[in-house]
């Protein structure tokens, strides 16, 4: 299954994701957002199962920075297995092409050995993000 959301910069996050684990990408087109929205953003995710996080566009790296950050401090009074048991992955890809993202979220974003039955898609900004949605649709349909 494929989703994907608008996050505004200036908006509070609201979007409805998968009930299992998912992987997401979030592509910053602006990279606009303070770090309120963008802590608000993760924190969405993985309130609601997200495994792996890919993140491109602008402020990739920070993004990926904070859901560590963001993971990190959530477990940090779980047990080892446990925090293995929702263990969230995560990369970034600064200055890689749609393309070349939405192949690596599509083909490389396994969970605990298998390819996620969702992704996620959050576009953050202002540009409607209809390249990188079109890019992970057309793998995401190859696999269906």
């Amino acid at each position: 299954m494929f989703s994907t959301v608008q996050q505004h910069p200036d908006e509070r996050v609201v979007f409805a994701t998968p009930d299992s684990s998912f992987a997401a990408l979030i592509w910053d087109h602006d990279g606009a957002s303070n770090q309120a929205g963008m802590e608000q953003a993760i924190d969405r995710l993985l309130d609601a199962g997200c495994r792996y996080l890919v993140c491109g566009g602008r402020k990739c790296e920070t993004w990926h920075d904070l859901a560590d950050a963001i993971f990190g401090i959530r477990t940090l009074d779980f047990s080892e297995a446990a925090s293995d048991a929702i263990f969230l992955m995560t990369t970034w890809h600064t200055d890689e092409s749609v393309d070349d993202v939405a192949n690596f979220f599509v083909l490389n974003t396994s969970i605990d050995g298998n390819r996620p039955g969702n992704f996620l898609v959050v576009n953050v900004g202002r540009d409607p993000g209809e390249a990188v949605d079109l890019a992970v649709k057309k793998l995401a349909a190859r696999l269906a």
